[in-house]
């Protein structure tokens, strides 16, 4: 048996054990018997796979017509906006196509999933975030590349959020070049948008997008994720 198989196994004997105590009666000091038990932890399985051990699949994307990038250094950050259209998932990563400029390059790129605000800009902390080694990174045009986070996120059908992009040690001549349709972007979940100031405000420019793919596992009702 392999380890993820053991893991697996694991998981599933701890969701039979909170099962199993959540339908026990529990009585507080007055002798008051509750009806249930609610649990409240989930399970964090391996990133990629979901409970079962089954493969990530591929949600929403955008990788076609890019005719220009987008450069990402300092306070110059990126990001593309999409929304879960087919169902709801933990997002487990996503693959953009990016290159770097100058040598040895950036140095490291973080990528997260962000919410946005009603004006479809991102906002507030990281819900889910990863890092790639940018001094690792191909030349133009690039090629899509994979960023996988530490611990997936469930998403939510029909929300949009944001996938954000920044490389703070890069520079003016050692940058972070993400690709991008300018102009002619059709993607219907989002757009790109970009800042000026590491993520503090935010312009959106509508009819252009990223080069991106997000994955995930699905999410069963009634599945209980411990962290």
């Amino acid at each position: 048996m392999s380890r993820l198989e053991e893991q697996v196994q694991q998981h599933a004997l701890m969701i039979a054990e909170l099962i199993r105590l959540a339908q026990q009666p529990v009585k507080e000091h007055d002798h008051t018997v509750l009806d249930s038990l609610e649990v409240t932890k989930r399970f964090k399985c391996p990133a990629g796979t979901d409970m079962y051990g089954s493969g990530a699949t591929l949600y929403e994307f955008y990788t076609s017509g890019d005719d220009s990038a987008h450069p990402i250094y300092g306070a110059n950050w990126g990001a593309q906006t999409f929304t879960p259209q087919q169902e709801g998932h933990l997002i487990s990563s996503v693959k953009l196509k990016l290159y770097k400029t100058g040598s040895p390059g950036p140095g490291t790129v973080t990528v997260s999933i962000k919410s946005v605000d009603g004006s479809s800009e991102p906002t507030g902390s990281d819900l889910a975030s990863g890092t790639y080694d940018g001094d690792t990174l191909g030349a133009t045009p690039g090629a899509l590349v994979e960023i996988t986070f530490t611990t997936p996120y469930a998403l939510t059908v029909g929300t949009e959020y944001a996938i954000v992009v920044r490389a703070t040690s890069g520079l003016i001549t050692k940058f972070v070049g993400w690709r991008n349709d300018v102009g002619d972007g059709t993607y219907s979940g989002g757009s790109m948008c970009v800042s000026t100031n590491s993520g503090s405000t935010w312009t959106v420019a509508s009819g252009y997008d990223f080069m991106f793919e997000e994955y995930g596992t699905e999410l069963n009702v009634g599945t209980e994720w411990i962290e």
